[in-house]
């Protein structure tokens, strides 16, 4: 496994994306840090929080790194020996549920170990600028190890009960959002409109609780908070992520024990014994009935005729018929459990804000709605694209999908279009979520319209890049960890090229050109867009206000009216959807060959 090519690529990605966040950090903090012309007391103590910096942005790196990666690399654990009917051979071999699930754990948490032990020469450097204690760097790595068992256990738990890689990676990003994000901020929230004073001892004491539990606080406030603020240490925080991952490992191998006990014991699909038919004229004492087969009446056949109120016309474009009607959960009660727990968080989270009365009315707030918004439904996205075809690889129905006569720009249109379908109902909610506070005159429709199109069309790249990789990779979980990487590394290189090119360079010191990343960023127009053009009066005034605020584009000036940040969103949106079509387009025509299918001699491709 550790020769393998995908195994290589992950390592480089990895090590690539935290020196590219470390340079990026060095060349936008590096001038509050020159020492060349002071003391040496000053050059030790500048030194030091240089040191400091760099071990921050490690292990906030480190500690987001493995809570993505490890459900990731368990999705497939249990999931895949179910699919391709092995589990049960498994079952009968002599070893324990216990065995079996934690063999599974700790076999797919070699690659995260790998990883962390690769940073390791990082750690060299910032121990050499000083500013670090010793204990401080094994805490970060112990603690990061344990965010990576933790976060796998949850994907492992819910293998065991789903199958397809995708709905589990998606599952477990989801409850780990909510325990590490949506909980923590309602209940700092909370505490801090409960008590007068945020300093006071019942708040402390809630966000000592808080830090212990959530390890991106725990990163956080050891490392930013002044010493003895907190007394909160690496190692509680290790302790209880040690806790959760044996609560959710003993879940995981009660449930594996109970599928065992359910298959091995007939609790599946019950067969029941039929009597063999009898010759007509002979009959039996051991029969069920003394009739002879002669004296039965015998019933005229009717011709069998299906039911047309169930028949569903299939179109001329079979696989997009099907994609169409791919639902993103397969279950009624699963859609109606997630769109109701959706709508409750939400609720709940206007509940908690509403104790001050100003803080719905902050544009503050809603930037950081639309920023949570947009970064589920990229994950949301990145995940289902990347498992598209993916999936069809790892069953039986990627064969009759090859071998039929469709082309390949139909095949991968219709997989684009089927995640852009099931992702519908994520989008409706964020579209009534900002419609809301539309209709309440808090927002302007105007802000509404930037953030809905921003949230669509810059995903689209990200799920045409998915449905690429779900061709081109054969295993789920490297597609899904690629097409992960993928907006990373977008998102963190690209600004770092600009900010190096403009600070190497003596001429481009005092030009915009780093600023030049504002343009393909979708947080800067949602943050703009809510900011510059903030409504105080009602819905019906939103239409006809004059926005007198001014925003500042890069190469073109800082006096431009708040309203033309509408055409610059359009104009980015554009833009998103023509590298979209570009990547869907050079996927359909490469799929014959990556394939190995022979090309069409009557046309289709």
């Amino acid at each position: 496994m550790a020769r393998r090519k995908r195994s290589y690529a992950l390592r480089f990605c990895y090590l690539g994306l935290l020196l590219s966040v470390l340079g990026l950090t060095w060349l936008i903090m590096g001038d509050s840090y020159r020492y060349s012309q002071s003391s040496i007391v000053m050059q030790a103590q500048r030194q030091a929080e240089m040191g400091k910096t760099f071990f921050g942005v490690f292990s906030m790196f480190s500690i987001g790194a493995m809570m993505l990666i490890g459900p990731v690399l368990t999705s497939t654990a249990i999931g895949s020996e179910r699919l391709r009917r092995t589990f049960e051979v498994l079952l009968m071999t002599p070893i324990s549920a216990w065995q079996l699930v934690g063999g599974k754990l700790f076999s797919r948490l070699l690659t995260a170990l790998t990883l962390i032990g690769l940073t390791l020469p990082v750690l060299a450097i910032v121990r050499l600028l000083g500013g670090v204690e010793i204990e401080d760097m094994f805490g970060s790595l112990a603690l990061a190890l344990s965010v990576a068992m933790s976060s796998a256990a949850m994907g492992l738990l819910l293998s065991c009960w789903i199958k397809r890689a995708w709905a589990v990676i998606l599952l477990s990003y989801i409850f780990l959002g909510l325990i590490y994000g949506l909980f923590p901020t309602l209940s700092i929230a909370l505490l801090v409109q409960m008590f007068d004073s945020s300093r006071s001892a019942s708040a402390m004491r809630g966000l000592e609780l808080l830090t212990i539990v959530n390890p991106v606080l725990t990163g956080i406030f050891k490392i930013v908070a002044p010493r003895g603020m907190f007394a909160v240490n690496w190692w509680s925080a290790i302790a209880v992520q040690l806790f959760f991952t044996f609560v959710l490992t003993l879940l995981a191998a009660i449930v594996v024990r109970r599928i065992g006990r359910r298959d091995f014991s007939g609790g599946g699909a019950t067969t029941i014994p039929i009597a063999p038919a009898l010759p007509p004229g002979l009959t039996g004492s051991s029969t069920a009935c003394d009739v002879r087969a002669d004296d039965r009446p015998e019933k005229p056949r009717e011709p069998v005729v299906a039911s047309t109120a169930k028949n569903r016309r299939v179109s001329d474009n079979p696989v997009l018929w099907r994609e169409l009607r791919r639902p993103l959960l397969p279950r009624r009660w699963m859609r109606v459990v997630a769109v109701v727990t959706t709508i409750g968080l939400l609720l709940l989270s206007y509940l908690c804000f509403s104790f001050d009365h100003r803080a719905l009315q902050q544009e503050e707030l809603h930037i950081g709605y639309a920023f949570a918004m947009h970064t589920l439904l990229l994950l949301m996205g990145v995940v289902l694209s990347a498992t598209a075809i993916a999936t069809e690889k790892e069953s039986d129905t990627w064969t009759l999908l090859i071998v039929t006569p469709v082309s390949g720009q139909t095949v991968m249109w219709a997989k684009f279009i089927g995640v852009l379908r099931r992702l519908l109902w994520p989008w409706t909610i964020v579209l009534l979520h900002f419609s809301l506070f539309t209709l309440f005159g808090i927002l302007s429709i105007y802000s509404t319209i930037i953030v809905l199109i921003a949230t669509i069309t810059f995903n689209l790249p990200w799920i045409a890049t998915g449905c690429y990789l779900s061709l081109r990779v054969t295993r789920v979980t490297t597609a899904v960890v690629l097409n992960l990487m993928l907006p990373i590394l977008i998102y963190g290189l690209v600004p770092l090229g600009l900010v190096a090119l403009q600070y190497s360079i003596q001429e481009l010191r005092r030009t915009e050109l780093a600023e030049l990343m504002l343009y393909y960023l979708p947080y800067w127009y949602m943050g703009e867009g809510i900011d510059r053009m903030s409504n105080s009066g009602s819905f019906y005034d939103a239409l006809s206000r004059d926005y007198h605020s001014t925003f500042s584009v890069p190469f073109f000036g800082d006096r431009w009216p708040a309203i033309y940040l509408v055409w610059f969103t359009i104009i980015a949106s554009i833009f998103q959807i023509a590298i979209t079509g570009l990547i869907v387009w050079w996927s359909g025509f490469r799929f014959d060959s990556l394939v190995k299918r022979a090309r069409d001699p009557i046309g289709l491709n």
